[in-house]
């Protein structure tokens, strides 16, 4: 004869397997079906190690340190106090403007650099009284020029 208590913790046993099922099957299925989330990325523009033009931008978090580059574009960049004294009010009757120097352009997540790029020249377009964004084809000579 079978003694009872083996069989009883057997039953228990069972009937947790049985409980504990959908929760596993639920917990999968919305793991699946998760949509990846975003992060938030900086584009940080230096002239001569000082800091010019700064912009935000949010990407998938699957999206690819190369690929990022390809929304520079779509950033809206705001000129920093000293850029915009030491460049003189000539920015505010502008449609563009070019910087010229030693530039380096990071693309930063918090506080990490995911890749930067150095050019002697970028050209920028007004967007509004505020924010200026990249000219046509500067992101892909950001892109090219990337060490990263």
């Amino acid at each position: 004869m079978e003694c009872p208590i083996k069989r009883s913790s057997r039953i228990r046993n069972h009937s947790f397997r049985l409980a504990i099922l959908p929760v596993a099957l639920i917990c999968v299925s919305f793991s699946s079906c998760a949509k990846s989330g975003q992060r938030l990325i900086n584009f940080e523009v230096k002239v001569d190690d000082k800091i010019a033009l700064t912009g935000k931008r949010g990407v998938p978090d699957t999206m690819p340190v190369e690929k990022m580059w390809d929304v520079a574009d779509d950033v809206s960049f705001e000129i920093s106090k000293d850029y915009f004294d030491a460049v003189g009010t000539s920015l505010e009757d502008s449609t563009t403007h070019e910087v010229k120097g030693n530039i380096v352009v990071r693309i930063r997540h918090v506080n990490s650099e995911l890749a930067s790029s150095s050019v002697s020249t970028l050209k920028f377009k007004k967007v509004d009284a505020d924010s200026w964004s990249l000219s046509d084809g500067e992101k892909d000579l950001l892109k090219q020029a990337s060490s990263r």
